[in-house]
């Protein structure tokens, strides 16, 4: 390939000329190559050092051997460090509340936390004896917690610190509970908290109060995306029937809400999950077990054909009849016969749904009133799309039995 396509080739071809070798001893290039040497020559004294430089404008140096030269990586890291004694933290939050418990590197930290041993007086800590790390940011914990790296370091505090160091956390903790329910980072220490086993049930008492206190903020907890799986795992470790029974109190008047809305329908859903008659945790000798289906079946009362249309409140409906006694299903089916919104209902394309879910778990008297009002509304439902799904599922109920 010709040279002349490519005028900084790196590679020059000289060509000493018979006439002025003889005369001056020097290359004879041309006017291009000429000017390339000299852009290269102030190029190299521009990077060399010092020295280096002073040593290539001698006049007995050959500027076609001057070697361009860099720092070392030693020098890089020497003059970088010097000129930057901060280090970087991973949120410029956490780093301004830490007092006393420095941020450090990730190498030489657990959690974010730095491994250096803090100085701390026995008489300001007062009754509690914890870790210095932990003391250093006592009065900030709720907004470590707002921080990804503090919050695993909180996470840790809960399962593996004393009855002294999960007090201290629960106690700067409540008072934000739906706060920290609510964020990104901070759902997950209260998730730990609810799922740790390292809290006493005076402990787990008192969080499960801070969140079931307020039902507004309950409510608006149970349909954000993270506080929705915070209440899940609350519900799911309940440890008695009298803790089951005061989240049941809290939850008993935003109940219809909370099935309009797709998060807050999972948190009733997975009420009538676990606390069925047959939970076998629940059910003591001499302990009651609240009737939790019984109780949102009650509270939903006049809501069923409206919330069969919903999107997700026929979720929830589907859930209750097939974990509901049949005596309670039954309430439920009747009203739903005698709404006046029946016809509308059965042609909704979310109602169907619950209303074959109906025809499935109705029984006796209470399913036949059912199969005759659908076939008395024949004319309106064989030529909708979705009122003959409701007549198909007859017909193969029928040929089944």
């Amino acid at each position: 390939m010709a040279s002349s396509n490519y005028p900084l080739y790196p590679i020059l071809q000289r060509r000493r000329s018979s006439s002025s070798s003889s005369s001056s001893g020097r290359l004879n290039i041309n006017p291009a190559v000429e000017d390339l040497d000299s852009a290269m020559r102030g190029l190299s004294l521009s990077i060399m050092p010092q020295g280096n430089s002073l040593a290539a404008t001698a006049s007995n140096v050959d500027p076609h051997a001057a070697i361009l030269t860099h720092p070392t990586m030693e020098e890089v890291s020497s003059e970088y460090w010097n000129n930057h004694h901060v280090l970087n933290n991973h949120n410029d939050n956490a780093r301004a509340i830490v007092q006393g418990a420095p941020l450090a590197s990730s190498h030489d930290s657990y959690y974010g936390f730095s491994r250096i041993e803090q100085e701390t007086n026995d008489d300001d800590v007062g009754e509690f004896s914890v870790s210095p790390t932990l003391e250093g940011v006592r009065g900030h914990v709720a907004t470590l917690a707002m921080d990804q790296c503090g919050c695993r370091f909180l996470q840790t505090m809960v399962d593996v610190g004393s009855p002294e160091e999960v007090e201290m956390i629960l106690d700067e903790v409540i008072a934000h509970t739906h706060e920290l329910m609510t964020h990104h980072f901070g759902n997950y220490l209260i998730e730990k908290i609810f799922t740790s086993r390292n809290l006493t049930t005076h402990q787990m008492e008192r969080i499960l109060s801070s969140v079931t206190r307020d039902q507004q903020q309950l409510m608006i907890s149970c349909m954000n995306d993270h506080g929705t799986r915070v209440a899940q795992k609350m519900l799911l470790n309940l440890r008695n029937p009298g803790q089951v029974a005061d989240t049941m109190s809290a939850l008993e008047g935003i109940t219809v809400p909370l099935l309009k809305n797709a998060n807050g329908g999972y948190v009733i859903q997975q009420c009538v999950k676990l606390f069925t008659p047959c939970q076998k945790y629940l059910v003591k000798r001499n302990t009651v077990e609240p009737p939790v289906i019984e109780m949102i079946i009650w509270q939903l009362r006049g809501c069923y054909a409206e919330l069969s249309m919903n999107r997700h409140g026929s979720h929830v409906i589907e859930v209750l009849f097939k974990h509901s006694e049949p005596a309670s299903a039954d309430i439920i089916i009747m009203e739903l016969v005698n709404s006046p919104d029946f016809v509308y209902f059965l042609q909704d394309p979310y109602g169907n749904y619950v209303a074959q879910r109906a025809l499935e778990y109705s029984t006796g008297s209470v399913h036949r009133t059912l199969v005759n009002k659908v076939f008395s509304n024949y004319a309106y439902l064989h030529a909708h799309p979705y009122g003959k799904r409701v007549l198909k599922f007859i017909r193969g109920i029928n040929q089944s039995v």
